[in-house]
């Protein structure tokens, strides 16, 4: 397995489903399961390089392409 695997970190798949059934009611146009994601996703908007680095920190180095 690759080392950004972590079973007991994996979100159950009923919360992404009350989190996907919330965003069409709301009718949401975005959805981050966990919500601290939308930080990872406002930092690639800024910097992809930086937001690689960041996953690459908090999940392994194989979580995201190395930089150059």
């Amino acid at each position: 397995m690759p080392d950004w695997h972590r079973p007991r970190a994996m979100i159950k798949p009923e919360r992404v489903a009350k989190a996907i059934a919330a965003g069409i009611e709301q009718e949401r146009g975005d959805l981050f399961v966990p919500p601290v994601a939308r930080v990872l996703d406002l930092v690639h908007g800024v910097s992809p390089a930086l937001a690689d680095r960041m996953l690459r920190i908090l999940m392994g180095g194989t979580a995201a392409p190395a930089g150059r």
